[in-house]
C-alpha cells in the first residue's frame, strides 16, 4: 500500500495547532494601545528653579511703550511693572511674572484664561518660558475644540497632538511642535524672537509658577 505524503499546507496547519502563537491577543480599552500615547512619556522630571539660565536679556522697553501695550490689549496698567535696569525675566518681584506684547499678540492676554493657566501648571513652567506661537496654538485649539466638542481640549489631548521642543541647548524656552502627521494649526507667524528683549512684569494671581523652572524636561530636538 502506498504511503500518503503530507502536503505543505497540511504541515503548516499541524504546526499552528501544536505551537502557541507568539502574537499576544488583542486587549480591550487603553491597554491595547499601551499605557499612554508616545508624546506623553518624553521625560518629565521634578520641578527645579533655574539659576542664571542662558538666552535671557534685560528688557529694552520704555515707560511709554508699556502704556501703549496696556491700552492696546486692555491690560490694567496698575498690574504692569517696568523692570529696572539689569533685571532678568527669570527673577520677577513677588506676585509678578515676565511677559511680552508678542505673547499678547498671540491671544493670551493677562489675566490669563484659567484653561491656559492649567496647561502651564501641567508643564510646570513660567508663562514667559512658552514661546509666543505656542500660545497661538493653544488659543486655536481652544476654539476648535469648543466649536467641535463644546469643551476645551484636555492637557493629555494637547500633548498627544504636540511635543515640546527647545530653542537650543540650555535655553529655558520651549515651544509646541506637531507630534502627528498633520498640523492641527497652520499659518503661524514665526518671527517672535524679540519677545526675549521686549518684556515687562505683570501681576496675575491665578498663575502659580512665575520663576523659570526645568519642570518639564522633554526630549529636545535641535
Amino acid at each position: 500500500m502506498s504511503q500518503r505524503v503530507e502536503t505543505r499546507s497540511e504541515k503548516k496547519r499541524s504546526q499552528d495547532r501544536e505551537e502557541p502563537s507568539s502574537v499576544p491577543p488583542a486587549q480591550p480599552g487603553p491597554a491595547r494601545h499601551g499605557p499612554t500615547p508616545r508624546s506623553l512619556v518624553d521625560g518629565y522630571g521634578p520641578q527645579e528653579l533655574l539659576n542664571l539660565p542662558p538666552d535671557c536679556f534685560p528688557s529694552s522697553l520704555k515707560g511709554e511703550q508699556l502704556d501703549v501695550i496696556s491700552r492696546s490689549f486692555g491690560i490694567d496698567r496698575a498690574r504692569m511693572l517696568l523692570p529696572d535696569a539689569g533685571v532678568m525675566p527669570y527673577d520677577p518681584p513677588e506676585g509678578y511674572f515676565a511677559y511680552s506684547r508678542y505673547h499678547c499678540m498671540c491671544g493670551a492676554i493677562p489675566p490669563l484664561n484659567a484653561w491656559v493657566v492649567s496647561f502651564l501648571t501641567y508643564l510646570k513652567v513660567a508663562p514667559f518660558q512658552l514661546q509666543p506661537n505656542s500660545y497661538a496654538i493653544l488659543v486655536s485649539l481652544f476654539v476648535i475644540f469648543q466649536r467641535r466638542y463644546g469643551r476645551p481640549p484636555s492637557n493629555r489631548e494637547i500633548r498627544y497632538l504636540y511635543n515640546l521642543r527647545g530653542y537650543k541647548k540650555g535655553s529655558p524656552y520651549i515651544s509646541l511642535e506637531s507630534a502627528v502627521s498633520f498640523k492641527p494649526v497652520l499659518d503661524l507667524y514665526s518671527k517672535y524672537s524679540m519677545f526675549k528683549k521686549e518684556w515687562f512684569f505683570v501681576r496675575d494671581d491665578s498663575v502659580s509658577i512665575r520663576r523659570f523652572t526645568s519642570g518639564c524636561k522633554s526630549k529636545l530636538y535641535f
